[in-house]
């Protein structure tokens, strides 16, 4: 009977501990079977998520009081993984079928275009970001494995909102890298966030720096112990 009290005793604080975790979040919603991968604030105070939907490529866009005001699931298998909004549509990057998936959707939840993009590796995410003048750098990756070196290439798509693909290009690298998010500053500089995994060692985390003409400037590391996996998933300006 002790043995039980005891126990009783020990399981309050883990019961306590969980109740606060739970009144700490303001509210959350679930729209199905699927993943979140990305979420953004829009102008009007409202925000988008996207990700996965049964295997779908999916967005969602809700107002500033977390009603839903439409959302979009693409006939194509694959994700979104990253989207930017404005006043007059939606654009959507990720995955189908291992290659980059480009989308345009009104702010109907219609479908505008879309496009997939090849690469000579297997394109798992795509970040995006708004260069200015309507243009946008996408950026295709694999996901980091830590248990295999994997894909050595990092796509570049440059296009505008008609879907037209202004310039293209890729990086190479003999180590494995994978990013997962793209900025870019006023004078052109892209930052990349990157998981590197070199051969015999455990992926790391780092942020690197490259100007226009994807030359790199700098990488550098940003974890504290070598004897743990590290990566990095988000890079802001």
């Amino acid at each position: 009977m002790m043995r039980n009290f005891i126990a009783s005793l020990l399981l309050i604080p883990l019961i306590v501990s969980c109740k606060k975790e739970t009144e700490n979040i303001i509210w959350q919603r679930s729209f199905g079977s699927g993943n979140a991968l990305f979420v953004k604030a829009t102008s009007d105070s409202g925000f988008i998520g996207c990700g996965e939907l049964n295997s779908k490529p999916y967005l969602i866009k809700l107002s500033r009081e977390k009603s839903t005001l439409f959302d979009f699931t693409s006939k194509r298998d694959g994700l979104f993984s990253s989207g930017w909004s404005d006043n007059s549509c939606f654009i959507a990057a990720g995955s189908s079928n291992d290659e980059m998936l480009l989308t345009r959707i009104s702010n109907n939840g219609y479908q505008v275009w879309d496009t997939t993009i090849s690469a000579s590796f297997k394109i798992s995410v795509t970040s995006l970001c708004y260069t200015g003048g309507g243009e946008f750098l996408a950026v295709g990756s694999s996901i980091s494995d830590t248990d295999d070196p994997g894909a050595v290439e990092l796509l570049f798509i440059w296009f505008d909102t008609t879907g037209q693909i202004i310039k293209n290009d890729k990086i190479t690298e003999t180590d494995s890298i994978s990013a997962s998010q793209v900025i870019v500053d006023n004078s052109g500089n892209i930052y990349l966030s990157l998981t590197r995994k070199i051969e015999g060692f455990k992926a790391f985390a780092s942020v690197a720096k490259y100007n226009s003409n994807l030359q790199k400037l700098w990488e550098q590391k940003i974890y504290n112990n070598t004897d743990f996996t590290a990566v990095c998933n988000d890079v802001l300006l």
